[in-house]
């Protein structure tokens, strides 16, 4: 039981992992065209996705905080993860709320400058490091443990064959 609901934990923060990182790229692709405007109900309606996927993916790395726990690397590196993580989803919010309280120029539409934009690039690049650091901790769970040293019982001593060291 507690195996699958750690798979299912995984399986939510990869999810929500993915789609943060894909609702960056698409909002990357939308703000990138020189003078073009954004739309600003892009912006409205899929922050909140971002805010929540965010939110998931620290509640679910903060739930599976134990299990990397050993070796002291995979702990590190799992430190490095929520760290990242936490500084994407501060310039995440940061942007959105530069973003909101912008003026709009009319037809509901939002120009982004070259700011959002690189405060967008910037949370996507931390994100780009959350996936990497993620993809380190898989491997290094799914890492075969070193077989332990088998001792196979032999036959049992005899009484007093032990040899003793001579004179």
């Amino acid at each position: 039981m507690r195996r699958s609901l750690l798979l299912i934990i995984d399986t939510l923060q990869n999810l929500a992992l993915a789609t943060w990182v894909g609702g960056l790229i698409m909002m990357l692709a939308a703000a990138l065209p020189a003078g073009e405007p954004v739309a600003s109900s892009l912006l409205t309606r899929f922050g909140p996705i971002l805010e929540i996927s965010g939110l998931v993916v620290i509640g679910a790395q903060w739930v599976l905080r134990r299990r990397y726990a050993q070796p002291r690397a995979v702990f590190i590196a799992d430190g490095v993860r929520q760290l990242l993580t936490i500084g994407a989803l501060f310039f995440g919010e940061y942007s959105r709320y530069v973003l909101r309280m912008r003026p709009h120029s009319g037809a509901g539409a939002l120009p982004v400058g070259s700011g959002e934009v690189s405060l967008l690039a910037l949370e996507l690049v931390l994100l780009i490091g959350v996936v990497a650091v993620t993809a380190y901790l898989g491997l290094a769970g799914a890492a075969p443990a070193a077989p332990a040293a088998s001792v196979r019982p032999g036959p049992p001593a005899a009484a007093g064959t032990t040899r003793k060291r001579g004179r």
